[in-house]
């Protein structure tokens, strides 16, 4: 592959990565929850004092590696590595988004506003992540991890993608338990399991087939 081409596909993914970031922090500014996969980041980042969620993000998927490690033994590669430097980028971005959300001042005022901001959330991510499968560039710490667990112990990978969505959200609901008096959801006010977690479970995947269509043509034309 042509050092162009390569340049090209991390180019395309990273706008992808960044989309995704957008989403999970618009779902945060909804107040009505976040996505399962990163319920336990965000639940950290409210219940320990002075960590974002990005570095929560950053620390969860830094386990994510290790697992993989764990799993695959000698078929973990070297290059598996870069996967690092993904999650350093997307918990970047995460934080970067929720800053420049809140300096803009960003915030629904209403009810029917903040279910507007969780379809937003979902139709950004819906893109990004077909922006970042079409690509087929960086590797992200969780994608990864269900690939280990699929290629070590067997099943389907999307099955296993469920499995693993639903196991991250009872580790945020657990941490919820722990951090907040015992209210498995978040703190009063502030949900970090909702509506709005519901909603992003079911809605992103269907979003994306149609998001993953337009996208594959628009990386046709790009990868000519």
């Amino acid at each position: 592959m042509k050092a162009k081409d390569i340049l090209k596909r991390y180019i395309f993914s990273t706008l992808g990565m960044l989309l995704v970031a957008l989403g999970i922090a618009v779902s945060i500014v909804a107040n009505l929850g976040t996505s399962p996969l990163n319920a336990a980041s965000y639940a950290m980042a409210e219940g320990l004092e002075g960590l974002s969620v990005g570095t929560c993000n950053f620390i969860i998927y830094a386990i994510f590696v290790l697992l993989q490690f764990v799993v695959l033994g000698k078929d973990f590669k070297a290059a598996d590595l870069l996967q690092l430097v993904a999650n350093i980028l997307l918990s970047l971005m995460i934080d970067g988004s929720l800053w420049l959300l809140h300096a803009c001042g960003i915030i629904p005022g209403s009810l029917a506003m903040q279910f507007v901001f969780i379809v937003l959330a979902c139709v950004i991510t819906a893109f990004g992540i077909s922006m970042e499968v079409a690509a087929q560039a960086w590797m992200l710490p969780a994608e990864m991890t269900v690939s280990a667990f699929t290629r070590r112990f067997g099943g389907k990978f999307d099955t296993n993608k469920v499995i693993m969505d639903c196991l991250m959200l009872l580790l945020g609901a657990l941490l919820c338990l722990w951090f907040f008096d015992g209210r498995p959801f978040g703190p009063e006010g502030k949900p970090i399991i909702g509506w709005g977690t519901l909603i992003m479970a079911v809605c992103i995947g269907l979003m994306m087939k149609g998001s993953s269509p337009l996208i594959d043509k628009l990386w046709n034309r790009i990868y000519r």
